[in-house]
């Protein structure tokens, strides 16, 4: 069954490509007409259209105008093969590893776009969320905590936004973001909101630090988008909420 949940991930992690790069571009998800290269517009064959195995195959360049094919396709299959693995691994073939994927995949592709355009889709949110309430609905979860839990979230994040926006004349972060940690609340409602509100901010810092690092480019020239930072978060509450509560506990008390 992992195999199989395994397999099912990174052939879902196909079609999520197809997301990620034609939602931001404005391109119909189940447009009829067939893959193409990014680069030549050559119309790709079934064997070049195999998760990961195709990347390895081709080596990582188009067969017909030998251009790189971005390493963010296998990247992205491999992620969706473990997001659908782990939950199995930890919950097994229950509705709980469903919830847990889904929210997942939420976090995947939200984050990547950002990360790609610096947008974050509203749509795509709004779908995720009725997903949830559904989903919560089906494992009699508490739905009125996860209300409570993503409102303040909301509300945490939008206080920063219209305060940054009217007095210092700029935005910390776009709308989108604040819309987005609203949703990733709802979805851990398990989870004490100030981990959620303020973790991603220790993660943004975490990041530009490193990429300052790497690329010695001055901090506050760099416009970093947040959605992914958020998406770490969740990920992180997820898998390991329940140890870092007990680590805050001992460290306070």
């Amino acid at each position: 069954m992992g195999v199989i949940f395994f397999v099912y991930g990174i052939v879902m992690g196909s079609f999520f490509n197809v997301i990620i790069y034609r939602l931001p571009n404005d391109i119909k998800i189940l447009d009829k007409s067939r893959s193409k290269c990014t680069s030549c517009n050559s119309i790709l064959k079934w064997w070049q259209l195999i998760p990961i195995l195709s990347y390895v195959f081709l080596r990582g360049r188009c067969k017909c105008c030998n251009k790189k094919i971005s390493l963010i396709y296998p990247i992205i299959e491999l992620s969706t093969g473990m997001i659908f693995l782990i939950p199995y691994l930890k919950y097994g073939y229950t509705a709980e590893a469903i919830y847990v994927i889904v929210f997942f995949t939420m976090l995947l592709l939200v984050g990547v776009i950002d990360l790609q355009t610096k947008y974050i889709i509203d749509a795509m949110l709004i779908i995720y969320l009725v997903l949830g309430i559904i989903l919560q609905i089906v494992l009699g979860m508490n739905i009125k905590l996860s209300l409570i839990n993503g409102v303040i979230s909301f509300l945490g994040y939008y206080v920063v936004y219209a305060t940054s926006k009217k007095f210092y004349g700029y935005e910390a972060f776009g709308m989108g973001d604040v819309l987005y940690i609203g949703v990733v609340g709802f979805f851990l409602n398990n989870t004490n909101p100030i981990y959620i509100i303020f973790m991603p901010f220790y993660i943004s810092l975490f990041m530009i630090l490193i990429y300052k690092i790497a690329t010695k480019t001055a901090v506050m020239k760099l416009e970093v988008p947040f959605g992914p930072s958020i998406s770490i978060m969740g990920v992180v509450m997820t898998m390991y909420g329940s140890k870092i509560n007990e680590i805050v506990e001992k460290f306070l008390y």
